[in-house]
């Protein structure tokens, strides 16, 4: 049972860890393409922005990470020795990154601290 207990959780600091990579990658990607002017004119509602084609072409090819685009983007590279564990195990581990990115920018919450990679030490 420990064994089994054991793997569990190493499957989910993995999944924490695969996600947070991906996310962070995700972002980065999203920064680098946004330029001054479009990150100005998304800071304004919605109804006023004034966007090209071509920016809500890079708008759509780099999306703002969420839980669902990370675990649907992990769910499609999924190795095969992941298949023999249970999804749910990963669901959480991903829902529960998403909570702590929602809690980090959250700014009524102010003690929160950027998402971590998980260590098997801790």
């Amino acid at each position: 049972m420990k064994k089994v207990l054991d793997s569990l959780c190493d499957y989910r600091r993995f999944s924490w860890n695969l996600g947070l990579e991906t996310w962070q990658n995700m972002h980065e990607a999203r920064q680098l393409a946004l330029t001054q002017h479009l990150k100005a004119e998304l800071k304004k509602p919605r109804k006023k922005q004034k966007l090209t084609n071509a920016e809500r072409e890079i708008l759509a090819n780099n999306p703002v990470p969420s839980w669902r685009r990370i675990r649907d983007e992990l769910t499609e590279n999924k190795q095969y020795w992941q298949t023999k564990l249970p999804a749910h195990v990963f669901n959480l581990a991903i829902q529960d990154l998403g909570n702590a990115w929602q809690n980090f920018f959250d700014k009524a919450q102010p003690g929160w601290g950027k998402p971590k990679f998980k260590s098997k030490k801790a």
